[in-house]
């Protein structure tokens, strides 16, 4: 260290007067550029800062309020579905068309047939929102314009 420092002092003694007084005018007007580049830096993050903190407490008080909702569904009690009986369900299957309807089981359903494909989906979901039936399997070709030829199965909660 006392090297650099012996290195340092002789450099600067090399120098004349003149360049001496140059540097040290050049080292104030970068000590000053560094200050005011450091508190610009500061004011740009302090105005970033005033812009976001309330952004991010309404959103955090969102979450709060979706946290209490959620914890407010989770300690309800749920209420069973009413179990539908097959014949509601087989006369739903029927309006669409020439459908069989074969029961197995309690809410085990095969249906075979041609529909309307855009009233299939509906139906489809009537019967998962209404009465808790779902597709565990499904075989659909067309058969012509808008139509389609199927053998699906469902399971469900519905009962006789």
């Amino acid at each position: 260290m006392n090297a650099f420092r012996q290195t340092c002092l002789s450099l600067w003694q090399a120098r004349t007067a003149a360049e001496r007084r140059a540097l040290r005018g050049l080292a104030i007007v970068l000590a000053l550029a560094a200050l005011l580049q450091f508190s610009w830096s500061a004011y740009q993050a302090r105005q970033t800062l005033r812009r976001q903190v309330p952004e991010l407490a309404r959103a955090a008080e969102t979450m709060q309020q979706h946290r209490q909702a959620w914890l407010a569904l989770e300690q309800s009690p749920t209420t069973p579905r009413a179990a539908p009986g097959h014949k509601e369900i087989e006369r739903r299957l029927q309006a669409l068309g020439a459908l069989t309807v074969t029961w197995s089981g309690e809410s085990q359903l095969q249906i075979d047939g041609e529909v309307a494909f855009a009233a299939w989906i509906d139906l489809l979901a009537e019967l998962q929102r209404e009465h808790g039936l779902v597709v565990s399997r499904l075989r659909a070709l067309p058969a012509g314009p808008g139509h389609i030829g199927l053998h699906a199965e469902l399971n469900g909660t519905a009962t006789p």
